[in-house]
Order: structure tokens, then C-alpha cells, then sequence
């Protein structure tokens, strides 16, 4: 167990690094559910938070937890568990709380992967038992703490399991949140194992030393070897039912009195992955479908149609120009987006960008030089932020930087003091210029006296 929290809590640190996401939506319909969290995986968006953080009975949400205990154990599906005899109080339990089953039997021999598909599919609570006996060596009560703490690990902030199935409510100790249903699911997202055992629709129980003989079938033949089936609870893997989806990936459902209808759903669709979890639906339906799943598909109908992954800014063009200074060729330039940034994109809401940027630029400007940043805003919350750059090389003309730069008063004052200047430097190259004139004509005749006294 210990080395199982060691992993989770890499994997926490993790998921803490991940963007909060942005300001939830409103749905446009009404649903019977009265907890709904939806949660867009690739950009960590909160789309959807009805009553997420309110403490719930999880009811059959529980299984995912100690499913998940199970795969992380490191042991051996192929193991071969006697369900032993001290368990009949808890499967009696289970019978007089009408309790889904796997129909499972007290000294039945039976494998930790046939107990797993027993728990997720059709939601036995026997099958869960046994494996939280089998995990905790005997004692069901010190598995539940197991489970408490693998959630905290997790980041479940609300979150507290006194057994192995749901079958027990909040006043019996055993109660999380939407959201913290959320973060375990997304825990069964990274497990292949239980992501292929919760997207299979049915699965054959094999015979054993207490299923002897076949269960009869009238739709279809029992496989040889094989006892009785069982079938998922989640009717989105059905492909003849009316709420099939074709891009869910693995459910599971929950029911007691106090929790009410429960669901929760991992979806992809593209590139783009969803958790929901759904608690708390109350109303039946007349054709077999829980209230639970029908809000269920109404919600990922809707998001899958509204949003999308995608890179922003989507524009192939310049987010602005601004007015450029010094430079005789242009007066203004043009400013890019260095990057994009990753987000769940609303195709009903356009995307808004608010940039940061100088009133002008002064030149020179080399091609990719950052001068400012773009926030990108969607349903008016902070998604990311880019640098701006230019892509141009803008040089500077010294004549109007220095017009630019200096009043005219200045610049009189300089022309002024230029001309003294030249006119100083001119004078002085005068007087020198008059002086080495003199100084070659008395050489010259100096030379000519000597010349003279000679002949």
C-alpha cells in the first residue's frame, strides 16, 4: 500500500500542475441530476460545476476505488481466491439491502479477474467485498481506510469510504463529491486494465466448484466452460440501446435510496477526452434508462458539439500594428503572436484577446524581437498568455531620430554652435594655413641670401 501512495503522490503533484481551467458554462437545458461536474482532461477546463463540492453518497462509484486498489496492488489476476466463510455476514448484508450481485457463493473458488469484471459490470457488491477481504488480508474495516487515504493521495478534497461497494451511505461514514469522482476517474483513465474491463458490454463467468452447470440462455448460447453472463450497467455500450454513444470509453453507475441515480463517464471524441460525473438524479424513466445516464448523454451531446481542442490565436494574420518611429521607409509595423496557446475552444463564443502593448516602437527592431503579450480570454476568464513580436528589421535614420528627439530650440542652438565650431576650426586652419605660408617664404629666402653670398 505504501508503495501504491508513493506513486499517487508523483501523480498528485502532477495533476496540481495542471491549469485550473476557466470559468464554468451554463447548460441551456435542464437536467433531473443535482450534482454535475464536467471536466475536459487535455486542458484541465472545468466546463460544468453544479453542486460539485457538495458531499454525496457515491453509492456504486465507490467500485472504482477499490478496483483500482486492486490493479495497483500488483497482483496476479490469474489468482485463484476461495471466498471464505467469515464474508456470509456481509453477503447477507448485501441481499437484505437488495444489493446488486455477481452472484457469487461462499467457498467458491474463483480468479481476481473474473471478481473484477463480477464488480464493474453488473455492479456486484459480493464481488467487491471479496476482493476488499482478499486486499486486506481479512479485514474489510482496515481496507476502508485503504480507500480513504488512495483518494486523498489523489486529491480528493471530501472524500471518506467505509466499505469496499457504496452500498453504505453518508451517515454510515462513506461519502465523496462530483469532483472528487472526477479526480478517481481520471485515475481509471491512465489504467488500460480497468478502462477495457469497464468498456466491455458483457463478460462469461467461467464454471467453478460451486456454478457446476451452465446457466440456460434463450438469446444465445452459453460458451463451453463458461456459467452464467454478465452484463454492464453502463446502456451507452449498447449499440441497439437508445442512449448508445459510440465515443464513451468506460462508466459506471450508482444507486442507493439516499444517493439516488450516479454516473460517471470517461468520453473521447478526437483529440479531446471528458470526465462527467453526474449524482443525485432522482426521476425513472419508462424505458429502462436511469435518469442518471440520460443526463449523462444530453450533457456530452451538447459539449462534444460546442467545444473543441484547438491552437489560439486561430488568425493567420497580424493580432495589430503599431506606429513605428525613426525609420524612412515605414511609420508603422506589424505585430505577430509568437506562439499559440493550447485551449478548449467554444465555437459558439469567440475567443478574445487583449493585448499588451507600447503606444509606438522605436527603431531599430530586429525580425522576432518580443515587444509585448496577448492574453486570450474565453467565457471571460484567463486561459494563457503569448509573447508578441515583430518580423521585420526596421533601422534607424539618425537625421529623424535626432529631429525627433531634440525641440527646435535645440536644434537651433546646435546648428549655432556647429557653425562656431566650423567656423572656430576654419579660422584656426586659416592662421596655420597663413603661418606655414610665411615660414616657406622666408626659407626660401633665406636660401636664396646664402646663394647670393656664394656667387
Amino acid at each position: 500500500m505504501k508503495r501504491v501512495l508513493a506513486c499517487l503522490a508523483a501523480i498528485v503533484l502532477a495533476l496540481c500542475l495542471v491549469p485550473a481551467g476557466y470559468a464554468v458554462w451554463e447548460l441551456p437545458f435542464s437536467v433531473d441530476s443535482q450534482a454535475v461536474y464536467l471536466f475536459h482532461v487535455n486542458t484541465g477546463t472545468v466546463v460544468l460545476d453544479v453542486n460539485g463540492s457538495q458531499r454525496r453518497s457515491p453509492a456504486s462509484l465507490t467500485k472504482m476505488v477499490t478496483a483500482l486498489l486492486l490493479l495497483e496492488s500488483g497482483e496476479d489476476l490469474d489468482t485463484v481466491v476461495t471466498i471464505p466463510e467469515h464474508l456470509q455476514a456481509e453477503f447477507d448484508f448485501i441481499q437484505s439491502e437488495n444489493g446488486s450481485d455477481a452472484d457469487l457463493k461462499i467457498g467458491e473458488q474463483i480468479t481476481l479477474r473474473n471478481l473484477l469484471y463480477g464488480m464493474m459490470l453488473p455492479s456486484g457488491n459480493d464481488a467487491a467485498s471479496v476482493i476488499g477481504d482478499y486486499l486486506s488480508g481479512g479485514d474489510l474495516d482496515a481496507f476502508a481506510v485503504q480507500m480513504t487515504e488512495y483518494a486523498a493521495a489523489l486529491g480528493c478534497e471530501d472524500t471518506q469510504f467505509s466499505c469496499a461497494h457504496g452500498l453504505a451511505d453518508i451517515e454510515d461514514g462513506n461519502w465523496s463529491t462530483a469532483r472528487d469522482m472526477a479526480l478517481i476517474l481520471q485515475a481509471v483513465s491512465r489504467n488500460q486494465t480497468l478502462l477495457d474491463v469497464m468498456g466491455t458490454a458483457e463478460w462469461w463467468m467461467p464454471l467453478s466448484n460451486m456454478h457446476t452447470e451452465p446457466k440456460t440462455y434463450t438469446d444465445e448460447e452459453t460458451p463451453a466452460g463458461m456459467a452464467y453472463r454478465v452484463r454492464n450497467t453502463n446502456s451507452m455500450l449498447v449499440e441497439d440501446s437508445t442512449v448508445y454513444r459510440s465515443y464513451i470509453v468506460a462508466g459506471k453507475s450508482g444507486f442507493t435510496n439516499q444517493a439516488g441515480r450516479c454516473f460517471a463517464s470517461l468520453s473521447r471524441q478526437g483529440e479531446d477526452s471528458w470526465i462527467l460525473v453526474v449524482m443525485g438524479a432522482r426521476r425513472e424513466l419508462d424505458d429502462g434508462v436511469t435518469c442518471a445516464t440520460r443526463d449523462t448523454v444530453a450533457i456530452l451531446d451538447w459539449a462534444l458539439e460546442r467545444f473543441a481542442t484547438g491552437q489560439a490565436p486561430e488568425e493567420t494574420g497580424p493580432l495589430a500594428e503599431v506606429p513605428v518611429l525613426w525609420n524612412s521607409e515605414a511609420d508603422m509595423v506589424a505585430v505577430w503572436p509568437a506562439q499559440t496557446v493550447t485551449a478548449l475552444l467554444d465555437k459558439e463564443q469567440p475567443t478574445e484577446w487583449k493585448l499588451t502593448l507600447p503606444e509606438q516602437l522605436e527603431t531599430p527592431l530586429e525580425a522576432g524581437q518580443t515587444v509585448g503579450e496577448a492574453a486570450l480570454y474565453i467565457n471571460g476568464d484567463l486561459v494563457g498568455t503569448v509573447p508578441l513580436e515583430v518580423r521585420d528589421t526596421l533601422s534607424r535614420n539618425w537625421w529623424l531620430h535626432f529631429t525627433g528627439t531634440h525641440s527646435t530650440g535645440q536644434i537651433v542652438l546646435l546648428a549655432v554652435a556647429v557653425l562656431l565650431a566650423v567656423a572656430l576650426v576654419a579660422a584656426v586652419a586659416i592662421l596655420r594655413l597663413r603661418r606655414s605660408i610665411r615660414r616657406r617664404r622666408r626659407r626660401k629666402a633665406a636660401a636664396a641670401g646664402r646663394y647670393l653670398y656664394r656667387g
